[in-house]
């Protein structure tokens, strides 16, 4: 039928287009966050250097707009866990000066915003294999 035919060339299409790839070695990324996650060093010297795209371990580039994802990833250096990771956000997210229009907020304003979501921002951090296995 029409529709098993599209879906079995869905896969192709991606290839040639380059929208797929195949790997034949396993992942040298971490695919999910662990008790302390880590970004790559090659990463952590982009976001050092201001860098807009990324590179991650897939290898691709990896366009970082939102400045909450650029924090979290400075902050992913192995030595925190989840708790650690949202105080330390919270703190530096207060620190900054708030875009233009907005009022500035406090650490615990912070805090109480980021932390239910920390896990997904986690999970989305792994998916862009950014993260070096523990």
């Amino acid at each position: 039928d029409e529709d098993h035919a599209a879906l079995m060339e869905a896969p192709t299409r991606g290839l040639r287009h380059g929208l797929v790839t195949l790997l034949c070695d396993p992942a040298t990324y971490a695919t999910q966050a662990g008790p302390m996650p880590r970004v790559s060093p090659l990463a952590r010297l982009q976001l050092d250097a201001a860098a807009s795209h990324i590179t991650s371990l897939r290898p691709a580039m990896v366009h970082i707009e939102s400045q909450v994802t650029r924090e979290l990833l400075r902050l992913l250096d192995g030595t925190r866990d989840q708790a650690a990771l949202a105080q330390a956000l919270a703190q530096r997210m207060a620190g900054l000066p708030p875009p233009q229009g907005e009022p500035a907020q406090d650490a615990a304003w912070w805090l109480e915003k980021l932390a239910p979501q920390l896990e997904q921002g986690l999970q989305q951090v792994a998916m862009m294999a950014l993260l070096v296995e523990e």
